[in-house]
């Protein structure tokens, strides 16, 4: 028997998921109904290549039911990063619905996105626009607002939210 591989995608663009911000010390627990009342985080699939997903994180949290509208409208809370789609496929994460006719261009800034790479002595910016490459120091990375063009799993990814919400929630704390 040969072994076959699928050509679909795994995601669809402009697809909405729930990821849950209170099962981050659980990382192989599943997501389950009387769970979507709890808190959530929610991220937007951009695009998808060789099975890594380039998503963006908004600002909103809320229910599992929370409306599409007020997600998408709501800003982003980190800058888009990749991720490989094991917190859907695994049930962990929920499509919850769909940026209706999305695209990357218009609604999620594509061109704009620029991802770190590269060793810390051969740093360069990866510009989603053309596919270019620029060089950048390490002050530059350290003093500047840029993500990694690292590949992180589900658990990193509930991390890294709930940490950035956290700092957040600090830092209005301290201009009050």
């Amino acid at each position: 028997m040969k072994n076959m591989v699928s050509k679909e995608a795994y995601i669809n663009g402009g697809e909405i998921v729930a990821i849950p911000l209170f099962m981050n010390n659980d990382p192989k627990r599943r997501l389950k109904k009387e769970d979507y009342n709890k808190e959530f985080a929610f991220a937007r699939a951009i695009d998808e290549s060789a099975g890594k997903i380039l998503i963006e994180i908004f600002n909103k949290t809320g229910v599992a039911t929370t409306s599409i509208n007020e997600i998408i409208h709501s800003g982003l809370l980190m800058k888009p990063l990749y991720t490989i789609w094991s917190g859907v496929r695994k049930k962990r994460w929920k499509v919850i619905g769909n940026t209706p006719h999305y695209d990357k261009f218009k609604h999620s800034k594509y061109n704009e996105i620029q991802l770190v790479l590269g060793a810390i002595n051969d740093l360069r910016v990866w510009h989603a626009k053309d596919n270019s490459e620029t060089p950048i120091s390490r002050e530059e990375l350290i003093n500047g607002d840029y993500q990694l063009m690292g590949i992180y799993d589900y658990t990193q990814i509930e991390k890294k939210i709930i940490e950035k919400i956290n700092a957040c929630s600090t830092e209005a704390i301290k201009r009050k």
